[in-house]
């Protein structure tokens, strides 16, 4: 059975092949990918995801515009929740795989840990 993985990064981690073979460990069936949809890291995961692995990708809409730079970390906070589909369809992440950044990568490890999910720090 797969696995529910919420992928985070910076925006200026650029290495495909590494995010590739990190995201390759988690191709089983049933598998789902969850974004905060941010460029860098979490496009190319996106990217792979969507073109090669071909499983389900769930990718969140940041408020960027309406809210600012708490937008980010509110993002995250439901992702991790699984507060991103609609209240009725609620899907939680079983990983967080982080790929270097900044605060925003960093506030995901904390929260993760903080609600007892498995953080993967890659490339740190």
């Amino acid at each position: 059975m797969g696995s529910v993985v919420l992928v985070v990064g910076g925006r200026d981690y650029l290495d495909r092949r590494i995010i590739a073979e990190t995201l390759a460990e988690f191709d089983d069936a049933g598998s789902v990918l969850m974004s905060p949809g941010g460029s860098g890291a979490e496009a190319i995961a996106e990217g792979f995801w969507r073109h090669t692995v071909e499983r389900p990708l769930v990718i969140a809409s940041t408020p960027w515009a309406r809210v600012g730079r708490p937008a980010g970390q509110m993002t995250t906070s439901a992702l991790l929740k699984g507060n991103v589909l609609s209240p009725h369809a609620v899907i939680t992440p079983e990983v967080v795989v982080v790929f270097p950044g900044g605060k925003g990568s960093t506030f995901a490890v904390q929260e993760a840990r903080r609600q007892g999910i498995e953080v993967r720090k890659v490339g740190w």
